[in-house]
């Protein structure tokens, strides 16, 4: 069976990690430095989302190409929804520096959940909340996992609601999906 969840298990995993440092997603990734990527990946193990997900990895870049290739990257500007993975690019190069979990939006704020936030360098930074306007030029994208339904309007659609297209088109996505997992497999 598939997953039954919301993306809220991510946000509520995120914020039981706020004012924590580096070290038990750095561990999990068995990578030192910059840690934001590995805080995203570390919590979609925890919450065992990871067949919603890009594999792990320690580049914000190629978590970006994993979510393109599943065809669930939306552009900045979108209006994003809980759980889903923000990513940012600070200095306009086109290539994403930073990556959070998006806690929820109200009245146009991103609210997010970022490992290595702030103006220290990691070892120092911390996991903290942000927030942005959701027209900020700086949003590159979003990673838009499939939860437990499809995007209908802005609203997530409880899984018991679909229409026969949309459980058809779901169940070709996740047979692309584990496909795409099974070519990409660590152990390949």
């Amino acid at each position: 069976g598939g997953v039954s969840t919301s993306g809220q298990i991510l946000v509520d995993w995120a914020l039981s990690k706020v004012g924590n440092n580096h070290q038990e997603f750095t561990d999990y990734m068995q990578i030192a430095g910059d840690w934001c990527v590995m805080f995203v990946c570390k919590g979609v193990h925890d919450c065992n989302l990871q067949q919603l997900f890009p594999p792990d990895t320690g580049s914000t870049n190629t978590y970006i190409a994993g979510f393109t290739a599943l065809n669930i990257f939306m552009p900045g500007g979108t209006n994003p929804q809980p759980g889903w993975i923000i990513f940012f690019d600070w200095d306009g190069d086109s290539l994403s520096d930073h990556t959070a979990i998006v806690e929820k939006v109200v009245d146009g704020t991103v609210h997010t959940i970022e490992g290595n936030y702030g103006i220290t360098e990691w070892p120092l930074s911390t996991v903290q909340q942000g927030s942005y306007s959701v027209s900020d030029s700086r949003i590159s994208g979003y990673g838009a996992p499939i939860y437990s339904g499809i995007m209908n309007g802005g609203n997530q659609v409880p899984g018991t609601n679909i229409s026969d297209g949309a459980k058809y088109w779901l169940m070709k996505k996740n047979l692309k999906f584990k496909w795409w997992l099974y070519n990409n497999r660590r152990d390949k």
